[in-house]
């Protein structure tokens, strides 16, 4: 069994969030972190209890890869969010909002620990409510913009022919993209790839 999402995935979709957001996450950084790789919700009342239902064994500490869950535990409420490899995890904002935001920021919750993202996890915290499906990006939301980093750059450069894992967008890629609108009848003529776009080239 996998997960619904990836953690490329989940952090495209929390980027659509920074944008355009859903809904108000103000307390709701479990939920969010769930929504974010396709589960309905939290499933524990606080991420402090989530963190607590993790075993030792799966607790890793330092700097948390790509797609990771960081985990806050306090006496309190705690903190869940995703990591997106630069000492910096994306969550909800104390305006209810979506930020990327330093883990150093959060320095007063103490020590974190990071968690691979496994169906272990989810079931831990959800027991037998459904899956709700991976949460919809629409279809016009911006994926991808040149010059700007994204979780969707390393998929559609390899479905376009290139090697890197750099998030960063540049004109290699950008003259690939176009190529490949040309060839597609795809208007307009510039590098930006929009979320139907985007599924196209991967093939999702």
């Amino acid at each position: 069994m996998s997960l619904p999402w990836s953690g490329d995935q989940a952090l495209v979709f929390l980027d659509g969030q920074r944008r355009h957001p859903a809904k108000n996450y103000t307390n709701l950084c479990a939920h969010l972190a769930s929504l974010s790789f396709g589960y309905a919700g939290a499933g524990f009342p606080s991420a402090s209890a989530w963190a607590r239902s993790v075993p030792k064994s799966k607790r890793h500490y330092g700097k948390a890869p790509r797609g990771a869950l960081q985990f806050w535990e306090t006496n309190g409420w705690g903190h869940v969010a995703v990591a997106d490899g630069t000492d910096h995890v994306v969550c909800n904002n104390a305006s209810g909002g979506v930020s990327r935001i330093a883990v150093s920021y959060y320095r007063g919750l103490g020590t974190p620990f990071w968690v691979r993202p496994e169906p272990w996890l989810f079931k831990s915290a959800f027991g037998t409510n459904p899956i709700s499906g991976p949460p919809k990006i629409p279809a016009n939301e911006i994926v991808a913009r040149p010059g700007k980093r994204s979780a969707a750059v390393p998929k559609l450069r390899k479905a376009l022919g290139g090697k890197s894992t750099s998030t960063y967008y540049g004109a290699v890629l950008k003259r690939r993209v176009r190529k490949w609108k040309r060839k597609h009848n795809v208007t307009p003529d510039n590098g930006i790839v929009r979320q139907h776009l985007y599924d196209r080239i991967v093939k999702k």
